[in-house]
């Protein structure tokens, strides 16, 4: 994740960055350690809006200070997609990216809307 998050930071887009990061459920022991590491590489990435879901990744996020002018805290997918339905341009770059139990496939309607097309 941090590699792909140095590249969303690296590419030259036109529209706003927008990331959406949940839990990383398969790390253990190292969990509470690489959550706060993500959360750190995330607010270097620039993003106008960054959105955390999962128990894990909302714990990381709430204990650091964020530099990024938009940090959103998400109860649940429905509160996810609503606040994603709100904030994404068809210009936009979205990055998603959480563990496969977090199925984060369940925004993409709100994604591939006709409007944000």
């Amino acid at each position: 994740m941090e590699k792909a998050l140095g590249f969303v930071r690296d590419i030259d887009w036109a529209g706003e960055k927008i990331l959406v990061l949940g839990s990383m459920l398969e790390l253990g022991e190292n969990s509470v350690r690489a959550h706060a590491n993500i959360c750190r590489h995330a607010d270097s990435v620039n993003a106008a809006h960054i959105f955390l879901i999962g128990e894990e990744m909302i714990q990381a996020g709430r204990n650091m200070e964020w530099k990024s002018p938009s940090v959103r805290f998400c109860a649940s997918i429905d509160e996810l997609a609503d606040s994603l339905d709100r904030v994404v341009n068809s210009d936009d770059l979205v990055f998603i990216k959480g563990s496969r139990g977090m199925a984060l496939e369940r925004i993409f309607p709100v994604l591939i809307a006709e409007d944000k097309i």
